[in-house]
């Protein structure tokens, strides 16, 4: 004996109640690709058309305020079988609210890193800002002057690095392409900063290398 599920349409039934007085008419289906066992000598077959309407009637039924207890036992006395009825009922689980949270932890945590591991550098105003993070072996930049150079100065973990940003355009253009944008750099034990660096252009650069250095080598 099979069921003829086309029956079971959203615009033949109303609501779930109606599903009681429907008849299980005789009727032949052809091959579907899957069906399921009400017992050994009984099968009810659903194509993929029919099985897709229940699901539609089972969300209408839902719609209407019936539990999901009350539709499975309607479908059990329509001798569906209880493993289907019991799949169909199965509420897909939501992923977005799971998702929303696993970005707003790894924003959290991409966060964190930035604000607890990333470096502090600060920006002095003054020399002695500067020669104290230096001193200290911290990150900080200042920004000099030294005759018609504009002179960059960082340091971090005891490396001292001296860049020239700009030079003047009163000094020639090969004084100008000699100088600009070059940079040298000096190591140093901690609270052991050398003046020198920061108030000179050519002293105490033993330590030190870099193009900067090699610049300043051609005019002294």
């Amino acid at each position: 004996m099979y069921l003829n599920v086309s029956l079971l349409n959203s615009d033949y039934i109303n609501n779930l109640n109606s599903i009681q007085h429907i008849k299980r008419p005789k009727c032949n289906f052809y091959v579907v690709n899957k069906y399921f066992k009400t017992s050994k000598k009984s099968r009810i077959m659903l194509s993929t058309a029919q099985k897709r309407e229940l699901k539609r009637t089972i969300k209408k039924a839902r719609s209407l305020g019936y539990s999901d207890a009350e539709i499975r036992q309607k479908l059990i006395a329509l001798k569906y079988p209880e493993n289907y009825i019991d799949q169909l009922l199965k509420k897909p689980i939501n992923l977005k609210p799971l998702i929303i949270l696993g970005i707003i932890i790894v924003l959290a945590v991409i966060f964190t890193s930035v604000i607890f591991f990333s470096p502090f550098s600060k920006t002095c105003k003054t020399q002695d800002c500067f020669i104290t993070a230096a001193n200290n072996c911290e990150s900080a930049t200042y920004t000099t002057s030294y005759e018609t150079l504009t002179l960059k100065l960082s340091t971090k973990d005891c490396i001292f690095t001296k860049k020239v940003t700009k030079v003047e355009s009163s000094e020639p253009q090969d004084v100008i392409d000699l100088f600009k944008n070059k940079e040298l750099t000096c190591q140093y034990q901690k609270n052991q900063f050398n003046l020198d660096w920061l108030t000179t252009m050519s002293k105490s650069l033993n330590n030190c290398q870099g193009s900067l250095k090699d610049a300043i080598s051609v005019v002294v």
